[in-house]
């Protein structure tokens, strides 16, 4: 990689990696060297991920292959799997390098052990998966009993979907539904006003809070 210094040199991504050594460890720290990473990964994936290997702690190793994921999504997914088996803490880098992996090559981490290694599937990964499949997403939550933002699903099936939506919603459980359907309502109305009507009358509980708070958002 090549980065262009205030003077219009240009410099390796090597050196300008040596920088960072100067730098105290923050988050601040994480975020340069993914940002350097993401610029290297541009002209010579295969070098910056083999620096990313080569790192002597595990976070900076995470920082690094966030951003070589869309490059090298095995690679990056192999060197995930070693983090996570060190142990160590490795803080939001790992679920977002696991999320742009899903993105990229969602096959690849659905055949991987390390989701069943997991304490919870982080929500970008729903979230991504969810892009391209809201149903695959919903499987996923339930198969890993894991939890995400419902709402978002629900908004990205809506675009793609209505009635498969609509029906997803009404079938979720009251306390959920109670969290989700005057957000939803709202949505829906925004496509179909008269659909939407329909779905809280037909889809909800009339004693609900569910139906009383997603009614109320049809009233002038």
């Amino acid at each position: 990689m090549k980065l262009r210094t205030s003077c219009g040199s240009r410099i390796s991504g090597h050196y300008a990696i040596q920088w960072l050594d100067l730098l105290p460890d923050s988050k601040s720290l994480h975020r340069t060297t993914a940002d350097i990473v993401q610029s290297w990964s541009k002209t010579d994936p295969i070098e910056a991920l083999e620096w990313a290997k080569a790192q002597d702690s595990e976070i900076g190793r995470v920082v690094a292959a966030e951003k070589l994921a869309y490059k090298d999504a095995a690679g990056v997914l192999k060197l995930l799997e070693n983090a996570w088996a060190s142990g160590q803490e490795l803080g939001y880098s790992f679920d977002k390098a696991l999320a742009n992996i899903a993105d990229h090559a969602p096959g690849l981490l659905f055949q991987s052990a390390l989701l069943e290694q997991l304490d919870e599937i982080p929500s970008d990964v729903i979230k991504y998966v969810a892009n391209k499949s809201p149903a695959q997403a919903v499987a996923l939550m339930e198969q890993y009993n894991t939890k995400a933002n419902l709402e978002d699903i629900a908004e990205i099936w809506l675009e793609q979907d209505a009635n498969a939506a609509a029906t997803w919603v009404g079938q979720l459980p009251q306390g959920t539904l109670d969290e989700i359907a005057s957000r939803f309502a709202v949505t829906s109305a925004a496509k179909d006003s008269q659909a939407a009507r329909t779905w809280v009358n037909e889809s909800l509980p009339k004693n609900s809070k569910a139906y009383q708070e997603a009614l109320s958002e049809f009233e002038p």
